[in-house]
């Protein structure tokens, strides 16, 4: 399917980090869900980030490792049950990027010599 296109000044917009997954875990209520906090580096810090990978992949298997994630979309509240404690970790504070392969997320990894926070044109 192909999206409408959007000029470059809207695409310059987008600001896609290299970000380090420091823990991960299984949203209980959720068949889909994986809860991350992942650090973005020294420009954004340490944010929660949930991701519907859950399908195709187990929290440790992302724990430690670097992906490429939107760093500036609006954050995103998340169900009432995906809330770690009742005062923490309620929304999405960004996106992970996957490649979709046959309607499976086929994550693409980020090799370990690139820092957090790099900036991915």
């Amino acid at each position: 399917m192909v999206k409408d296109e959007i000029t470059f000044p809207d695409f310059q917009k987008l600001d896609l980090r290299v970000g380090e997954v420091v823990e991960a875990e299984k949203v209980v209520e959720s068949k889909h869900l994986i809860r991350m906090t992942v650090d973005l580096g020294s420009d954004y810090g340490v944010r929660t980030i949930f991701a519907g990978v859950a399908d195709w992949y187990t929290p440790t298997q992302l724990t430690g490792k670097k992906f490429v994630f939107v760093a500036n979309l609006e954050p995103k509240k998340m169900p009432s049950f995906a809330k770690a404690t009742a005062d923490e970790r309620s929304e999405s504070q960004g996106m992970m990027c996957a490649a979709d392969v046959g309607n499976k997320a086929v994550l693409i990894p980020v090799g370990k010599k690139i820092p957090k926070g790099a900036i991915v044109r």
